[in-house]
């Protein structure tokens, strides 16, 4: 019992080292995306801003950078919600917002290193699908994992519903979380 839980203390250390990189690389890009945000709004001609998320698969990678304006795109916060009685999230997109990247945040951490997302309307028609992603702003963050750039003109105002599948060892998907929410212009 002592040697696992020697084990596992050493476990947690370097997991929390790992956690504070992390925190701490993040703090950095975050603050170069506002330096380039202040100076790109300064500017007549606001120039690209690079967009950049960690990937967990087996190790970190960062994926190529997606380049956009900073006002180009809106980023939001989801939680998983009742698909019925429209008690979701409404989304407030700017007009000149040509993309849409959503956060979604589980009910307990996942696992998972592969996810498919599918956006519905009440009626069940798709809208936007993708099927194999797995963004993480950290390669400790379970608790949450981020779509790829949706564009904006997919959705347009009014409600939708959000089903995520996480993708098991044995190749199949398994549902993880339902989100509802509505769009509206700004």
């Amino acid at each position: 019992m002592r040697a696992e839980r020697a084990r596992l203390t050493e476990k947690s250390e370097e997991l929390q080292r790992i956690a504070d990189a992390e925190r701490a690389r993040s703090a950095e890009l975050t603050a170069r995306i506002e330096a380039e945000r202040e100076r790109s709004s300064s500017a007549d001609n606001p120039q690209p801003t690079p967009v950049v998320q960690v990937v967990k698969n087996d190790q970190k990678r960062v994926p190529p950078p997606l380049t956009v304006r900073p006002d180009e795109f809106v980023a939001f916060n989801l939680r998983p919600g009742s698909v019925r009685g429209g008690d979701g999230t409404t989304l407030a997109v700017p007009q000149k917002a040509n993309s849409i990247v959503l956060r979604l945040s589980f009910e307990r951490p996942s696992l998972h290193q592969v996810y498919r997302a599918a956006i519905e309307t009440p009626e069940g028609k798709t809208v936007w699908r993708n099927d194999s992603f797995g963004f993480r702003e950290s390669v400790t963050a379970l608790d949450q994992v981020s779509l790829p750039a949706i564009p904006a003109s997919a959705l347009p105002p009014g409600d939708y519903v959000l089903f995520l599948t996480g993708k098991r060892p044995d190749g199949n998907f398994e549902p993880l979380a339902n989100y509802s929410f509505r769009i509206s212009r700004k």
